[in-house]
């Protein structure tokens, strides 16, 4: 995998999220290992310190058995291990291949064929369903009289009574980590399973399926309909020939009622030994794993990461070949800066519209079509409290943000005098401080109506 300098550090920095998460360390020190990174900028040693900060596996057995500092260099001398390992099997990748190697990736590229061909052909029965003749044009009368462009279906609705996604198509969810992406994912299966429709869930993003079935519980699921393989079936891939084999199981057996989810595109193009950065390689394994699924009718719904650098630029990580293939609505999630989602807690998210091929969701590229309010206050009594609020202008909530802002340094006493003593105050009542424009902007204001005389008008008494 050849990356450009730039990329490398996005690679990098992504899989150093994944581990301030609490993914395997180990595992992912691998990865980065079989990333081809410059040895110049980034050097073993320094790749390793990176991720040993957050490997706390085993760190207290180990500071009991050999002492603290023995224990340090023992989880270092195992992540350098873990390298290696990655590196070798980097170059395994490139040496000549042996008889029977050869021959069972012959038989692997036959069955994936194979899978290719079933999906075609359902992909084809589905046109002729709809009026499509078969042929080399469209039969157009066959479309009807009322002909209207698709408009958004399926998966989680608004206050207002809005879809957020379309059936038939694929959609995404793209933000930098902590963005609520494979929650919100989890709301929309949890919707589309109340509404008595069928999910589809392939976790490739090693989060495990106790941990996917608590956040769908969590989101107010029934446990009995998820035990149900009629209307839930969950897949952790852990190979090609495994998600081919649950691709072409779900494209007989989904419908246009129900609910496709993909976590995530990035374990997706390195399963199938794609570069995340071509976009040839992206464009095949998008017709082998989420075109059947589109085609078979239901609503599609890709989990992708971005890396932090990335936010608002409307780009995942890898190809914008990954943007193009989309169909239906691509959605940027932002969590709101003084309300992000976490335990026990009120949070909201804005999901920015990044694509809409048909314009059914009524709004432009940039714009917010929703805002996702989440309560977990009372997880541990039952699921969590959500709803989807239409989208407002960013302009309309900068506003309001800036006039709250305002209204709170007012209302310190004593007024504030200096914006260091304004942060002071902020950091002694909300226990952080605001961005040095924030708190210069509000101050300001603030300062303007602080000052201002009180008037007030003369009553009359004659």
């Amino acid at each position: 995998m050849n990356l450009s300098p730039k990329q490398q550090k996005a690679e990098l920095d992504d899989l150093v999220a994944l581990a301030k998460k609490g993914y395997d360390v180990v595992t992912l020190v691998e990865r980065a290992a079989r990333l081809n990174l410059d040895a110049r900028l980034y050097p073993r040693e320094a790749i390793v310190k990176r991720f040993a900060k957050y490997d706390r596996h085993d760190e207290s057995a180990l500071a009991e058995l050999v002492g603290k500092k023995s224990a340090r260099k023992e989880a270092a001398k195992k992540l350098l291990r873990a390298f290696e390992r990655g590196a070798r099997d980097r170059l395994e990748r490139d040496r000549p291949l042996g008889e029977l190697e050869r021959i069972s990736l012959m038989n692997a590229e036959a069955d994936k064929l194979e899978i290719r061909e079933g999906g075609a052909e359902i992909h084809r029965q589905r046109k002729a369903e709809e009026g499509a003749s078969g042929e080399t044009y469209v039969d157009v009368q066959a479309l009807g009289e009322d002909v209207e462009a698709p408009k958004p279906t399926a998966g989680s609705v608004r206050d207002d009574g809005v879809f957020l996604f379309y059936a038939g198509e694929i959609n995404a969810l793209s933000g930098v980590p902590g963005a609520f992406k494979t929650g919100t994912a989890a709301l929309s299966a949890v919707e589309t399973l109340k509404r008595g429709g069928k999910v589809w869930w392939a976790d490739l993003d090693f989060n495990g399926a106790q941990a996917t079935v608590a956040r769908l519980l969590a989101a107010g699921a029934d446990l009995d309909v998820l035990r149900d393989r009629e209307r839930f079936r969950l897949t952790i891939g852990e190979s090609p020939a495994q998600v081919l084999s649950a691709v072409e199981d779900a494209a007989s057996w989904l419908g246009d009622d129900d609910n496709a989810v993909m976590d995530s595109a990035g374990e997706l193009v390195a399963m199938f030994g794609g570069n995340s950065n071509d976009a040839d390689d992206w464009t095949r394994i998008n017709r082998q794993t989420l075109m059947p699924l589109a085609a078979a009718g239901a609503a599609v719904v890709l989990i992708d990461h971005q890396a932090k650098t990335a936010a608002g630029t409307g780009y995942a990580t890898g190809t914008g070949a990954k943007k193009r293939t989309l169909g239906g609505a691509f959605y940027e999630l932002a969590p709101f800066k003084n309300e992000p989602p976490r335990p026990e807690a009120v949070g909201k998210v804005a999901l920015t519209l990044l694509k809409d091929r048909h314009g059914g969701t009524g709004y432009g590229v940039g714009e917010c079509v929703a805002v996702l309010e989440l309560d977990s206050r009372d997880a541990a009594k039952g699921p969590w409290s959500w709803r989807f609020m239409p989208g407002r202008p960013k302009e309309e909530r900068d506003d309001e943000q800036f006039e709250a802002d305002v209204v709170h340094v007012l209302s310190l006493e004593p007024f504030p005098a200096s914006r260091a003593k304004l942060q002071a105050a902020l950091v002694a009542s909300q226990g952080k401080g605001w961005g040095s424009d924030r708190a210069r902007l509000a101050l300001e204001e603030a300062r303007k109506r602080h000052e201002a005389p009180n008037l007030f008008p003369i009553e009359n008494k004659e």
